[in-house]
């Protein structure tokens, strides 16, 4: 019987161990990366003119040129809950209204991360959030409060 609850217990811990390394995973998988064309000028954001952006209560994203704001389809449900505390639901009835007052242009919702990333790559003023893991050189990832995604601290997720 002590062996048993032995052998038991050692599959429990091994089974939590794995379970962590999998919490561990998924959490650094989940990070959000806010990327631009490599082209632009931006390379550091604060957080509060990340709000502004993709809130629709920014026009542009360097003082200048215009924002083209890029919603990546799969991942707008959990920025817009953890960063804002607000629905998607409630975003695009913000942006209707800005769009409707002629306050901002309308952003793009795209499914297809290949798809934003070349967007972006070739479209003055755009901008747009995305796994951070689907990044790759034919963007910039645009580091928030000094910090890239891969950096402790960093406060997108």
């Amino acid at each position: 019987m002590a062996n048993s609850l032995r052998v038991l217990s050692s599959r429990m811990a091994r089974s939590f161990v794995v379970a962590c390394a999998l919490v561990a995973a998924h959490r650094a998988s989940a990070q959000i990366a806010i990327i631009v064309s490599p082209a632009a000028a931006i390379r550091d954001l604060t957080i509060e003119e990340v709000r502004r952006i993709f809130s629709g209560d920014a026009v542009t994203i360097d003082g200048s040129t215009p924002s083209r704001v890029v919603f990546h389809e799969d991942t707008q449900r959990a920025f817009f809950q953890s960063f804002y505390g607000k629905s998607v639901e409630v975003a695009r009835r913000h942006w209707i209204e800005l769009v409707f007052r002629g306050e901002n242009t309308p952003p793009r919702t795209m499914a297809d991360l290949a798809e934003i990333k070349r967007f972006v790559a070739n479209t003055a003023g755009a901008i747009a959030f995305i796994p951070a893991t689907a990044a790759d050189g034919s963007i910039r990832i645009v580091k928030v409060g000094g910090k890239l995604p891969t950096e402790a601290g960093y406060s997108l997720k």
